[in-house]
């Protein structure tokens, strides 16, 4: 298992939103490694979506010199009834491949989502969902970075609740330490369908580069008994109070994984002023750990947001643990 899907399955299972608070929760969440970067982020609240516009900060490099027809990751679409947003949802699964860009250029509704020519174009698959590229605009153009916008024409009855944008060596990570701040700007829609500019709304997400999160193990006195421990480092500066949780994976006698989240305050600590922390653990066979921080979104944003509609919340990237296996010894 990836990572960054490791991280996700991690949230999922912490968060367990139902659906009328996935109605209601829009976040961003941006988890970037040198091999792969995951954008997430939700729709609008209670109104179909028109548009998203993810903005790269500065620092942040996206290789584009790509042909046509070459896959740069997957995309996950979640979709929702437009007649009834509340009830169950569904979701597509494909490739992200690079465009040809002159295929959009004459579809009206799509030039007055992102006008003029872009750097590049995406499309999701399998729903032709185009994501044009293009070099950051207004205040933060003189500081570099680029703009994502998504753009939705989904067939009748169908709206737009959630899109990951899962992008494999695309996206080049800083070379300098900080915290960099994504923000994706969401466009709803009117009760006729015209777009909504005056609702756009802000939803942020900071980006700690680099973020490390080290986990060791070492065998206690007692038997079956094991200390798990390591260190959180943001920006390459230690993290203080930061709740890390164990995933443990282990396998029956079937061949089948068997998958124990533990994220209970028992198999829970905080970290130190360095940074530090250590859990025990009582392991009577081979058992595969990973360690993680989850922090959860904070409603509003730390800074004013340019979005007619505010900025409804700030999230800081997860970070997941390299896997430490432990075997008992016999």
């Amino acid at each position: 298992m990836g990572r960054i899907a490791l991280a996700l399955a991690a949230a999922a299972a912490a968060w367990s939103p139902g659906p009328a608070r996935a109605q209601a929760f829009s976040v961003l969440v941006v988890q970037a490694s040198a091999e792969e970067t995951l954008i997430s982020v939700g729709g609008s609240q209670g109104a179909a979506t028109a548009r998203v516009q993810v903005s790269v900060p500065a620092g942040f490099t996206l290789n584009l010199a790509r042909p046509v027809g070459a896959v740069v990751g997957r995309g996950d679409l979640e979709l929702e009834s437009a007649s009834d947003p509340a009830g169950e949802g569904s979701s597509t699964l494909g490739d992200i491949v690079v465009a040809d860009a002159a295929r959009y250029a004459a579809d009206p509704r799509l030039q007055t989502c992102a006008a003029g020519t872009h750097l590049a174009v995406w499309r999701v698959e399998p729903l032709d969902v185009p994501v044009f590229v293009d070099a950051a605009t207004g205040p933060d153009a003189a500081l570099g970075g680029y703009e994502l916008k998504v753009c939705f024409d989904l067939p009748e009855g169908l709206a737009f609740s959630g899109l990951g944008l899962d992008l494999a060596r695309t996206v080049v990570p800083p070379t300098a330490p900080g915290i960099y701040v994504w923000r994706a700007f969401i466009t709803p829609m009117t009760a006729t369908g015209a777009v909504d500019e005056g609702a756009t709304f802000e939803v942020r997400g900071l980006v700690p580069w680099p973020s490390v999160l080290t986990l060791h193990s070492r065998r206690a006195k007692a038997k079956g008994r094991y200390v798990l421990y390591g260190k959180l480092l943001l920006a390459r500066k230690p993290r203080r109070g930061a709740t890390i949780r164990i995933v443990r994976f282990t396998q029956d006698s079937s061949g089948s994984a068997t998958v124990t989240f533990t994220l209970g305050q028992a198999q829970a600590a905080e970290t130190s002023r360095t940074g530090g922390f250590r859990i025990p653990e009582k392991v009577t066979r081979a058992t595969v750990f990973y360690a993680f921080w989850l922090p959860f979104p904070r409603e509003g944003c730390s800074s004013p947001s340019t979005a007619p509609g505010g900025c409804l919340t700030e999230t800081t990237s997860p970070v997941i643990s390299g896997r430490v296996v432990v075997k008992p010894r016999r």
